[in-house]
């Protein structure tokens, strides 16, 4: 729509251009860049999060500033088909994260290590549900002792 309507006095186009312009935004903002500090966090095992999550949301934003540094000249050039790069740059992500990165939603931390190979202390998933009861009871022993006068309240 930019395209269409640069530079000519078409209020419905350029009102229509603004919006979906608009639109973009939060859709990339609520549904990608957020998602990006979401999933960073998770595939990485507890030792190397914090490094890893730095490392990657470091990439993300020099890549932020390729395209912005780029702009200027990309649309002098070239105009509204600068939007073309990040079109099939998201298509190539789309069929990138449908192939290599597996699902994350609704699994704990732990189950995520699972996932990607790790080891956990405590997998539930592997445990019936009597083994689950002994579990939870043991945990909630185990808090209930260290809140009361465990070794929690002795550092005091």
């Amino acid at each position: 729509m930019l395209g269409v309507f640069e530079g000519k006095n078409n209020f419905g186009g350029n009102a229509a251009a603004i919006f979906f312009l608009f639109l973009h935004i939060a859709s990339f903002g609520t549904f990608v860049d957020a998602t990006t500090y979401v999933y960073c966090s998770e595939i990485f095992p507890t030792h190397l999060r914090a490094r890893g999550s730095s490392i990657a949301i470091s990439g993300l934003f020099f890549a932020t500033i390729i395209f912005t540094d780029a702009a200027p000249t990309a649309f002098a050039k070239i105009g509204w088909k600068y939007y073309i790069v990040f079109i099939v740059l998201t298509v190539i992500n789309i069929g990138l994260v449908m192939k290599f990165w597996p699902e994350t939603k609704g699994l704990s931390l732990d189950e995520i290590n699972l996932l990607f190979g790790e080891k956990v202390a405590y997998n539930i998933d592997a445990m019936n549900e009597a083994e689950r009861e002994q579990f939870h009871r043991k945990v909630m022993e185990e808090t209930r002792d260290m809140s009361y006068g465990g070794e929690i309240e002795k550092d005091f």
